[in-house]
C-alpha cells in the first residue's frame, strides 16, 4: 500500500491546537521565570528549522499587558502551528507524487466481537501470515481469510 497524498487541513488542524497549547506553556514559563522578554514566532517551525518573524514582548505587571501576551502567545504559536502544518503536508504531498507514493503498511483496528478493540497482528501481516498464537488459527485468522478468498489458494 502506498500514500499518494495526505489533506492538509486536518494536519494544519493539529499542529494548530498543538502550537497553540505549547504558546500557553510559553506564556506560563515566561511569568514564571526571570526573562525580561517573551519571545513569539510568527512563520514555520519545525525542529531546528525556522523561517519565522520573531516578536520580543517586554516583561511589564499590567493585567491588561500580561493578558494580551497570553492571547498573543497562544494565537500567534497557533497561527505558526497551522503554517507548519500545512506547508509540511504541502512538502510531502510533492515528494509522494514526485516518486510515485510513500511504502505505507497499515495494521487493522477493529473489535472482531470480543470488545478488545485490539490489533491484530496477522491483520497487520496479511492474510497468509502464521496465527499470533503460534498454533492453530485463531478467530482472528479466520476472518481475515473468510474476507478475503483469493487468498484461500
Amino acid at each position: 500500500m502506498r500514500i499518494l497524498s495526505i489533506r492538509p487541513i486536518p494536519v494544519g488542524l493539529i499542529f494548530t491546537i498543538m502550537y497553540g497549547f505549547f504558546g500557553l506553556l510559553n506564556f506560563i514559563i515566561f511569568r514564571l521565570s526571570n526573562n525580561g522578554v517573551l519571545t513569539l514566532l510568527l512563520g514555520y517551525e519545525l525542529g531546528f528549522f525556522h523561517l519565522a518573524l520573531v516578536l520580543h514582548l517586554p516583561r511589564t505587571d499590567d493585567l491588561i499587558a500580561n493578558a494580551f501576551q497570553c492571547g498573543a502567545s497562544i494565537a500567534l504559536l497557533g497561527l505558526t502551528g497551522w503554517i507548519t502544518g500545512i506547508a509540511s503536508v504541502l512538502c510531502f504531498n510533492f515528494v509522494a507524487a514526485k516518486i510515485g507514493g510513500i511504502d505505507a503498511r497499515f495494521a487493522n483496528v477493529s473489535d472482531n466481537g470480543r470488545g478488545t478493540g485490539a490489533i491484530s497482528n496477522t491483520a497487520a501481516a496479511g492474510p497468509l501470515a502464521a496465527s499470533s498464537s503460534g498454533g492453530a488459527p485463531t478467530t482472528t485468522d479466520r476472518d481475515i481469510s473468510a474476507r478475503n478468498p483469493q487468498s484461500s489458494s
